[in-house]
């Protein structure tokens, strides 16, 4: 199993993610060595973090033009039964989720609308447990969640934003 590396500052998620599969897929790589690149390459923004585009452009280059390494398939609000499938398959999914950060406010226009990118690397034989890699702030890089609370963070806000994205990714290497 890779040593996972968690994001340091709060918008590199992107290119945290990206450098976390990359590591799955078993390349070399380091935060030292290569987020400025990846933030670069993603047009991660200091205080707006990396869009949708910019990630898969990213993905698809490094994963499979450059290192030839990554089999990528997006998929637009995948399910929890297909991302159980893939990781069960041997595969990892990026996945990207999203909240609204009500801020005590019962007015639409004060709400904060935020985005997470995350490399979900595995799931339990019972289906209960996931294996998340930089899911939270104030834990290790690498945690085991349960399926409900995978459910509820992860996949909660899937049914009002049609942007959520996971992109399946399987080593060809």
């Amino acid at each position: 199993m890779p040593r996972y590396v968690k994001q340091r500052d709060k918008h590199s998620c992107g290119p945290v993610a990206i450098l976390n599969a990359l590591k799955w897929s078993g390349q070399d790589m380091s935060h030292r060595k290569h987020i400025q690149m990846l933030k670069l390459m993603t047009g991660q923004k200091p205080r707006g973090g990396t869009s949708n585009t910019n990630l898969y452009r990213t993905l698809r280059v490094l994963g499979g033009k450059l290192l030839g390494s990554l089999k990528i398939k997006p998929r637009i609000r995948p399910t929890l039964q297909e991302m159980e499938a893939h990781l069960r398959n041997g595969g990892v999914v990026l996945l990207q989720y999203h909240w609204i950060d009500k801020n005590g406010s019962r007015f639409p226009q004060k709400w904060s609308f935020h985005g997470h990118f995350v490399l979900v690397t595995g799931v339990s034989p019972s289906g209960y447990w996931f294996e998340v890699v930089n899911g939270y702030t104030y834990t290790p890089a690498a945690r085991t969640i349960s399926r409900d609370k995978f459910k509820r963070d992860m996949l909660g806000f899937q049914r009002g934003h049609p942007g959520v994205k996971g992109w399946f990714l399987t080593r060809t290497a």
